[in-house]
């Protein structure tokens, strides 16, 4: 049970990809993991599932996380993401911007008002990863979804660093991580799209077949080195 560990997260997509494989490494080191995913795709003693839809803004909000007195660090960790309809403006179906935007945003937004209204008083070292990427900062035909939810979440890092230093909140450690173009089911995704949709689908084909995905695992073990000692990071945002 969490109640026994020094140690708890809590990640969104624990299903699989770099959400599964940073899972299995927080459980390595020693943590409790509480994934948050539609779908358990993790048993272990040490960790517990949460079946939430994070396109439910209801449920989401109905979610509360559990108070704990002796641990020595928390981490939240919002991996879950949704490519959304791949289409050029004016062909985007609409009924999918707002599950896009709920997943990729509005949920974590969520999530991490939660938990620092939750821990702020907890002298536990609190640490909250946002999983960014280049399509935060720079457009991509047909990904209007994707780059303006994760763009968002991208600034949500900062404010939220600006709101702990104001308002003299202590022992958090706020990052956003670009993993870089890594071997999961939204590659896949993104490798199935009609080119009239994504004029870019080759360059992500190429990616594929010239072995240059990185690996879920390498990329988690990456991660868990800025969890494991957050202060040593100046920057909020950072490459892995």
């Amino acid at each position: 049970m969490a109640d026994s560990h020094k140690k708890v997260a809590f990640v969104t997509g624990s299903s699989r990809g770099i959400g599964k494989s940073l899972a299995e490494v927080l459980i390595k080191n020693g943590f409790f993991v509480i994934g948050i995913a539609r779908h358990q795709a993790i048993n272990h003693p040490s960790y517990s599932h949460i079946a939430l839809d994070l396109s439910d803004v209801n449920a989401v909000l109905e979610f509360s996380f559990p108070t704990y007195e002796n641990v020595e660090k928390l981490v939240l960790v919002n991996n879950a993401a949704t490519l959304g309809h791949v289409a050029h403006t004016g062909d985007i179906e609409n009924k999918s911007i707002p599950t896009a935007i709920s997943v990729n945003l509005t949920s974590p937004l969520i999530l991490i008002n939660k938990f620092v209204g939750t821990y702020r008083g907890n002298n536990a070292e609190k640490v909250i990863i946002n999983i960014s990427t280049g399509a935060a900062f720079h457009p991509v035909d047909g990904w209007l979804l994707y780059c303006s939810s994760k763009a968002g979440l991208e600034m949500a890092t900062h404010v939220v660093n600006e709101d702990l230093q104001v308002t003299g909140t202590k022992n958090f450690y706020v990052f956003s991580v670009l993993p870089g173009i890594v071997d999961t089911q939204m590659q896949r995704e993104i490798r199935s799209v009609h080119e009239t949709n994504f004029s870019r689908k080759q360059e992500f084909v190429e990616y594929k077949q010239s072995g240059q995905l990185r690996d879920p695992d390498e990329v988690a073990e990456k991660i868990y080195g800025i969890i494991d000692k957050p202060y040593l990071y100046s920057e909020e945002t950072l490459r892995v």
